[in-house]
């Protein structure tokens, strides 16, 4: 088993059990237009995580979203996230690698 499959696989597990605990969500994805509509896809929600000021010392209202990646789900620009009652549109693409990938959002 080599590393990208180990952590895509340890992703997964992390997820299932912060799901549980209630402090990760499961999602729909469509893709932009319209596009390809995937269920059942693991995300991370974190809102007001933009640190401001000098020190950090304040959080702005910006909601960043985290997509466990699988087979078949590849978050593009504009694509549409329904979570726990609330649609975000992915903005921009800030970070991730191969198992996950991290966008700021906006609401829907």
């Amino acid at each position: 088993m080599g590393q990208k499959f180990a952590l895509a696989a340890l992703d997964a597990v992390i997820h299932r059990g912060l799901r549980a605990a209630g402090v990760a969500d499961s999602a729909r994805y469509t893709g932009p237009e319209g596009g390809p509509v995937v269920d059942d896809v693991r995300v991370y929600v974190d809102r007001d995580v933009m640190p401001i000021g000098e020190t950090g010392q304040a959080l702005a209202p910006r909601t960043e979203i985290g997509i466990v990646l699988k087979p078949g789900l590849q978050p593009l620009q504009n694509g549409r996230v329904e979570v726990d009652g609330d649609v975000f549109l992915l903005g921009k693409r800030i970070g991730g690698d191969s198992s996950l990938s991290r966008w700021v959002v906006r609401r829907g």
